[in-house]
């Protein structure tokens, strides 16, 4: 027995050594996991919350410690996985003593950067449901056609080239911390740039499971895919826009 775990240690130590990335699709699949129990049990990060448009200001401010921790796991769950070329670039330009916590504070930096989009975003969604009422319902199809026309833009094309980017980084020492940080969220800061008419539907949706499959769908193909086709991806947003309006309809 004490010679089978000795030797099963070290290969599981290899496995991992091998794919760093792999405690990070772990977290992914755990956020995944996560989501979909909060959405069948209706719990608080899943909850979207209407407030009133004559409440007090400060009474909309409670709900907030929900939807960062809402927008961090949603995060972790889609936008995780394309980011296994970065993570493996870091593991490899980062010392073996220091590759977990190299990968950490890239993973760090990159969420920051979408938690402040996303209170950016969740801000707005609130302003206009205290101001313009009757906005709400046809938010969402719209934002899926805005999501579907930023698809064909070139910015949109330089920006999703831009998330292939890899920079040097410091062997160790506050540098190292520092270029990792920085690494993350500058990679975020193209991802927001590419995505965030994606991101913003998941908002607009109340972020319904649906909605994050397909936006989650739609970025994960379009960093795998050697040259993406964005008009495919235009046209399928526009058909669920066409659909959610139907849907209301009826």
């Amino acid at each position: 027995m004490r010679a089978s775990l000795t030797f099963s240690y070290p290969r599981w130590r290899h496995f991992f050594w091998r794919h760093p990335e792999s405690p990070v699709l772990l977290l992914s699949a755990g956020s995944w996991l996560f989501l979909l129990a909060a959405g069948a049990m209706d719990t608080m990060p899943l909850h979207v919350h209407t407030i009133d448009s004559g409440a007090p200001l400060h009474s909309s401010l409670d709900h907030w410690p929900a939807v960062l921790l809402r927008w961090s796991i949603m995060t972790a769950a889609m936008m995780f996985p394309t980011l296994i070329p970065q993570v493996r670039v870091v593991a490899a330009r980062s010392l073996w003593e220091r590759r977990t916590r190299a990968i950490l504070l890239f993973l760090a930096g990159y969420s920051v950067l979408w938690l402040l989009y996303g209170a950016i975003a969740e801000a707005t969604l609130e302003l206009l449901r205290r101001f313009r009422p009757e906005a709400p319902g046809s938010l969402l199809p719209f934002s899926l056609v805005v999501a579907g026309v930023w698809q064909l833009t070139r910015q949109k094309t330089r920006s999703l080239v831009s998330c292939h980017f890899t920079m040097p980084l410091a062997p160790s020492g506050w540098r190292a911390d520092f270029d990792c940080c920085q690494y993350g969220w500058r990679t975020a800061a193209f991802c927001c740039v590419s995505c965030w008419a994606l991101m913003f539907v998941c908002a607009a949706a109340g972020h319904s499971l649906w909605a994050m499959v397909v936006v989650a769908s739609v970025s994960l193909l379009e960093r795998i895919v050697l040259r993406p086709r964005q008009l495919w991806f235009a046209l399928a947003l526009c058909a669920f826009a066409l659909f959610t309006l139907l849907a209301q309809a009826l």
